[in-house]
């Protein structure tokens, strides 16, 4: 089993958030972001009648602001919410949450100026930081701790300021917890994703013949399932074309096994090229390739016709002499969806192709 990498700080800390997202379960991210927002209107509507707005500065307005500030915090942790849910119509971009996520420092600040500067919301800014940190990158999460270090400079200007040393303590510890929850997520992201590229790595190899690149008999059993499928439920015509190399054994014989897989290798480029979508074309073994066409057996057999003469024009044998292929067409029975049976009949109907007269 293949180690995982280890990132160092380094790395980590030089990882973009644009390089993020991709990779991140948004739709977690943004269940999480939706309970937070929704927790901290609930926290914030619990001490308003513990920590009220001052009116001898603004008066009732303070009431009104802090109103506002606990609805818009609850009405976009419901729209976090409703775009998590997998059916549903809301989209809400990574970046979008990230602007929000400035916005509630705004708001805590405000709650806290508001209610003076002993009143307890900015304990949600620490809350906030951890959501953030789990979202971007470790420079992304240096930048937002910024914000959150003027957020608690801010009672330091009151009339009754906070310690000073009180708020530096509070804001390195926070820091710490921020950043090392930012490296944390970043490394766990880049992590899954590697894996997850060796699975897709890992996937592709298992159907792919390492020799020609073309799919194998597993990817060509699969792909027959999916449009013989797609045959029966939309009344279409599906053939198979098989076509060998004519003497491909006497290359071998003759001018070695490396010269045979060149061949191969050269016949396999021209008729993946020629091939045209959704067409497909595999290697079934040895000198044995396999098409499989959306079409009925006389354009499966007019297709063969023109793979042979591709083959014809553009591969030549290790003596000079234009490769040649033996083509067999089936046509698919809608009431038969063994592969083989069609195999079968195609490779009984093997034939050299006839050269268009004139």
């Amino acid at each position: 089993m293949r180690n995982q990498r280890e990132y160092s700080w380094r790395e980590l800390f030089q990882v973009r958030s644009a390089d993020l997202f991709p990779i991140a379960d948004l739709r977690t991210a943004k269940r999480v972001g939706g309970i937070f927002w929704l927790w901290a209107a609930g926290v914030a509507l619990l001490l308003l009648p513990l920590a009220p707005p001052d009116q001898s500065s603004i008066g009732d307005a303070g009431w009104l602001i802090a109103a506002v500030i606990i609805a818009v915090a609850a009405a976009y942790g419901v729209r976090l919410l409703r775009a998590a849910s997998p059916d549903s119509s809301v989209s809400v971009e990574p970046r979008e949450i990230l602007h929000f996520d400035y916005v509630a420092i705004v708001f805590i600040t405000f709650l806290n100026v508001l209610s003076g500067n002993d009143a307890p919301y900015e304990e949600l800014l620490l809350i906030a930081a951890i959501y953030t940190a789990g979202l971007v990158s470790p420079r992304a999460t240096a930048l937002y701790m910024l914000f959150v270090a003027a957020a608690l400079a801010v009672p330091l200007l009151g009339s009754d300021p906070q310690p000073f040393s009180e708020q530096v303590g509070r804001w390195v510890i926070w820091s710490g917890l921020a950043m090392a929850a930012s490296m944390l997520t970043v490394k766990q992201r880049l992590e899954r994703a590697a894996l997850l590229e060796r699975g897709e790595e890992a996937q592709h190899l298992a159907r792919a013949d390492p020799l020609t690149g073309l799919g194998n008999r597993r990817a060509f059993d699969e792909a027959f399932g999916a449009a013989s499928g797609r045959a029966v439920r939309t009344e279409t015509s599906l053939s198979v074309i098989i076509a060998d190399i004519e003497a491909f054994k006497n290359v071998n014989d003759v001018f070695g096994l490396d010269a045979g897989d060149r061949l191969l290798q050269q016949v396999a480029t021209t008729l993946d090229a020629a091939v045209r979508s959704p067409d497909t074309c595999f290697r079934w073994g040895g000198d044995e390739f396999v098409v499989l066409a959306d079409i009925d057996r006389h354009g499966a057999g007019e297709l063969g016709r023109r793979l042979d003469e591709e083959i014809r024009a553009s591969c030549s044998r290790p003596d000079g002499q234009p490769v040649k292929l033996h083509i067999g067409v089936a046509q698919f029975d809608p009431g038969s969806t063994d592969p083989d049976a069609i195999l079968g009949e195609a490779s009984r109907a093997m034939k050299p192709v006839p050269r268009r007269r004139g």
